[in-house]
Order: C-alpha cells, then sequence, then structure tokens
C-alpha cells in the first residue's frame, strides 16, 4: 500500500492524543523521542505510518512554524537477547551513516 493511501478512521479521541504528543516533540527539541507501544492488533503501525507522511507532518510542523521533524520507524523484535543492539541496528540502517554525517556537518 502506498502510505499516501493511508487514511484515519475513527478513534478521534486517540488521533488528537497522538498529534498533541508530535506537536509537544515539535515545539520542544528537535531531538525529542515520540514511543508508540501497545496491544498486538491495536493500530500502532498503521499509526506510525500515517504519521510518517511527509504531507502529515508537514501539516503540524508549519502549524506551529517549525521545522518538520525526522520520522523513523523503528519495529524490535519480541525475543531479543541484546534490545539495544536491535535498535541501533534498526535505528543505523534506516538514517545511514552518510545522513548522520551531513546532519552532524550543520551543527
Amino acid at each position: 500500500m502506498d502510505p499516501k493511501d493511508l487514511v484515519w478512521a475513527g478513534f478521534p479521541e486517540l488521533k488528537a492524543e497522538i498529534e498533541r504528543r508530535i506537536t509537544t516533540s515539535i515545539i520542544t527539541s528537535p531531538s525529542r523521542i515520540v514511543l508508540n507501544w501497545g496491544r498486538y492488533g491495536s493500530g500502532k503501525t498503521h499509526a506510525a505510518n500515517y504519521y510518517s507522511r511527509t504531507d502529515i507532518l508537514d501539516g503540524l510542523a508549519d502549524s506551529l512554524q517549525k521545522q518538520r521533524p525526522r520520522s523513523i520507524k523503528i519495529n524490535l523484535p519480541r525475543t531479543s537477547k541484546d534490545p539495544v543492539q536491535a535498535f541501533l541496528r534498526s535505528f543505523f540502517g534506516q538514517i545511514g551513516i552518510q545522513r548522520i554525517k551531513e546532519d552532524l556537518t550543520y551543527i
């Protein structure tokens, strides 16, 4: 499925809560992390995919007159002997060393 085709249907209170958390993250610092967790089948992946859409993040950031945050989705395996290593592999695998170098150049 194309991410642009994702829609949010129902659960308006949950949508508002997620947007409040993302908005707080955008306002307070560009390095904040928003964790998304819940029971199996509760919509975590759908919410992550929906809020990772560039147009959705642009809309939230534009309404706050802030720069759009980066969205990195990391799924950790349920049974990992080393969860830190699993997190780092997923994180660096998604953003890449080149992107880190480019970001550090601007600091």
